[in-house]
């Protein structure tokens, strides 16, 4: 977008300010061609085949990796990417999608004409193969139905679909190259069910007990491989204090699986806390008790922060922590719990421009390389910041247009997403910039139509709903190119 455009929106939409004092530094070609010099220098001295994170997985996974990081093993967008293929194959409801082997799977049952799993070429995005039959099945014929995909080892895919015509999931084992079911899988507990990491997990709950479990499968389900039983059962009615959820999502990194839940044995009013457990046998290695309060209730409890949703970056276990008056993030040492560094803190309200205290706050953060990346947002203003992995220091911070989400990382490249808002009609248009992480600089941005593009609001580790069943509605592929779905079909952006 040429600059003249960009400020007469933002005059219109009255929510853009200037990227930072001195003015957009994405206009300063110096600055923008430094940061890709040094993009291209590091990638050019990475080592062959170096992750992110110490995932064995060969799919792209819906958070990046077991890191949950939001940031892919994947070369970065250097300059903006074009629409390089788009397909419509009349799909309704499409299921978020999974890349792996050259193939991007996704579907939907509610078409006559391609109904089913599809697999299509990510070079080309023509049909591969597709699996039909299983829309014939549990009255699942024109639903949208609810799905999901795990990792299950090279030239196989675990396909996780919800039945319509009672309670349960259908687990098929799917061999990437045909299509072919390979095997169904009846797992031994059922339950809500989370693949990271190589670790199953299925949470289950006692009432007369007044305990929730922590069960770890095997690969086929069908074995509890460990077991944690030393969680609530939840928060009785009258109690408002409670976190919205009894456990966030986990992540995984190198043999540890790290989970926020409300522990049995903490004071009146829960809290989630961290827990990190061994992968290979349920065990509980550590757990994060050293809360700051956060506030204190009518009755004189002290409610202490929640631990949230866990990511690793740069071999560091994250969280946001928040006490009376500001929001911090906290690293960990994945191996003992030993805290390595908080960051310095953020107010949780500030004065906006008519004298009044608003809320403040650090509303989302993803991993980028040795940075850590932040959207904070008030009524007044938007910034991104980026702190150090090392040392939990702040490197910089830049002004952003107001409603702008910030998304994924790749290759020490992050990617923001902001819808153009035109009333009165359909077709509002996506602003999509990338970003260099270690100095916030700006490289590119470029304009796609919005319409069917479920692209922005759906990467944030704060948002109870994390988008569709199986994640957002698109992801970075191993060429580092982004890969989504419409309503109707998917397309590729490089």
């Amino acid at each position: 977008m040429k600059q003249g455009q960009t400020w007469l929106t933002c005059i219109l939409l009255s929510v853009c300010a200037p990227a930072s004092p001195s003015g957009d530094d994405s206009l300063l070609e110096s600055a923008r061609l430094a940061a890709i010099t040094r993009l291209q220098e590091a990638r050019a001295t990475a080592t062959l085949g170096a992750s992110v994170c110490g995932d064995a997985a060969v799919g792209s996974r819906k958070w990046g990796t077991s890191c949950a990081s939001r940031e892919f093993s994947a070369p970065p967008l250097l300059e903006a990417p074009k629409l390089r293929w788009q397909v419509d194959y009349g799909w309704w409801g499409t299921w978020s999608p999974w890349i792996g082997e050259g193939l991007l799977l996704t579907g939907s049952c509610a078409n006559e004409t391609n109904q089913g799993l599809s697999a299509l070429d990510l070079q080309t995005g023509k049909m591969r193969w597709k699996l039909a039959s299983i829309c014939q099945e549990a009255n699942r014929n024109g639903s949208m139905g609810s799905a999901a995909f795990h990792e299950a080892g090279p030239g196989k895919v675990l396909f996780a679909l919800r039945r319509e015509d009672r309670p349960g999931i259908d687990w098929m084992l799917i061999e990437l190259k045909t299509g072919r079911v390979l095997e169904q899988y009846k797992p031994v507990k059922n339950g809500g069910t989370t693949e990271v990491g190589g670790a199953f997990s299925v949470f289950t709950t006692s009432k007369e007990k007044q305990r929730s479990y922590l069960n770890l499968l095997s690969p086929k389900l069908d074995r509890i491989v460990g077991r944690y039983e030393e969680f609530r059962f939840g928060c009785p009615l009258s109690e408002n204090q409670c976190p919205p959820t009894n456990f966030s999502l986990p992540a995984a990194s190198d043999g540890l699986l790290f989970l926020s839940g409300m522990s049995v044995d903490q004071a009146e009013p829960p809290t989630r806390q961290l827990h990190a457990f061994e992968v290979a046998t349920g065990a509980l290695r550590w757990r994060h008790t050293d809360q700051p309060t956060r506030k204190v209730d009518g009755s004189g409890r002290k409610v202490r922060s929640d631990d949230e949703r866990p990511m690793i970056v740069d071999g560091k276990v994250i969280i946001r922590l928040e006490d009376e008056n500001s929001h911090m993030l906290r690293a960990f040492d994945p191996t003992s719990g030993r805290i390595l560094w908080t960051t310095d803190k953020q107010p949780r309200r500030v004065m906006n421009k008519r004298g009044l205290l608003q809320p403040h706050k650090l509303s989302t953060w993803i991993g980028a390389g040795k940075l850590i990346v932040g959207h904070v947002t008030s009524d007044d203003k938007c910034e991104l910041l980026g702190w150090s992995t090392s040392d939990g220091k702040q490197r910089w911070s830049r002004e952003v247009p107001r409603d702008l989400n910030l998304t994924a990382s790749a290759g020490g490249v992050f990617y923001t997403a902001y819808t153009i808002d035109k009333p009165g009609n359909m077709n509002d248009e996506l602003e999509i910039s990338g970003y260099e992480a270690a100095t916030g600089t700006k490289l590119w941005s470029t304009i796609i139509p919005a319409h069917n593009r479920p692209f922005t609001g759906e990467w944030s580790i704060t948002t109870i709903d994390f988008g569709a069943a199986g994640g957002p509605g698109w992801r970075i592929g191993p060429d580092g190119a982004i890969y989504g779905v419409t309503l109707k079909g998917a397309y590729k952006l490089q």
